[in-house]
């Protein structure tokens, strides 16, 4: 955990066995989630990071969690291409499902449906009332990496490690517009700003860009950020 005046190390939480691929906070902002290679689940207090819980356990490596509003559910990707659904208050009943292949890599809550980015090229669609699959979408033939929903959540952007950008409309589940070769290799994470026209993209290229996916002329920026990749992108909250 890091202390923003200054950017200083303010709390380092060990307990995992392997490394972490994943962190996630629920709605309040005071619990922490990660996981990892280990396939462990662990919460952190923000009031009392040093003590970590273990709340679940799977047999698999965990690539990305969400943590459901209702407080009861915990959802897991993992390596396999599996999706967890993880019940807090018996976590015994945990749910397998097996949907996507080589591994599930971002999971984002859009109304009351769950959708995940797989390994395989598709979006799944889940009910999470039901907690079961509702539809799937074919977005590519390579790996999808993060979706990122427009502030207005009318437009998905989808990362992919075709080198491409795809920007779905939620609603019709339509690609409406696709930037091509937006990164040298694989595009691993996105952000949108608060306008709904401009994306941020990082890849494996080190490379950090900024596009107006309305525009012909779409690339604004490109900055040699790293020196090694650019797995996440985040936008500060209060600037543009």
């Amino acid at each position: 955990m890091w202390q923003q005046d200054g950017i200083k190390l303010k709390q380092k939480l060990s307990g995992h066995q392997g490394s972490v691929y994943t962190l996630c906070t629920d709605q309040s902002g005071q619990w922490l989630y990660s996981g990892g290679g280990d396939g462990w689940i662990v919460e952190w207090s923000a009031t009392d990071p040093g003590n970590g819980k273990l709340i679940a356990e799977v047999d698999d490596q965990v690539f990305s969690l969400l943590h459901l509003p209702d407080q009861r559910y915990m959802i897991a990707g993992a390596f396999s291409g599996s999706v967890f659904f993880i019940d807090r208050q018996q976590p015994g009943d945990t749910r397998n499902f097996r949907f996507h292949q080589h591994g599930v890599f971002d999971l984002l809550l859009i109304g009351d449906q769950l959708w995940s980015a797989g390994g395989d090229g598709k979006i799944g669609i889940w009910d999470i009332k039901r907690l079961d699959m509702a539809e799937s979408l074919r977005i590519s033939h390579d790996r999808l990496r993060s979706l990122r929903l427009s502030p207005d959540g009318e437009m998905l952007a989808v990362a992919s490690s075709d080198h491409c950008i795809y920007l779905l409309h939620v609603a019709s589940r339509k690609i409406l517009g696709v930037i091509h070769e937006a990164h040298d290799n694989s595009v691993f994470d996105l952000a949108f700003a608060q306008d709904g026209k401009t994306i941020f993209s990082g890849g494996r290229d080190a490379h950090l860009k900024q596009w107006n996916w309305m525009d012909e002329k779409s690339l604004k920026r490109d900055v040699n950020a790293h020196w090694y990749t650019i797995n996440s992108v985040s936008k500060h909250p209060t600037l543009d």
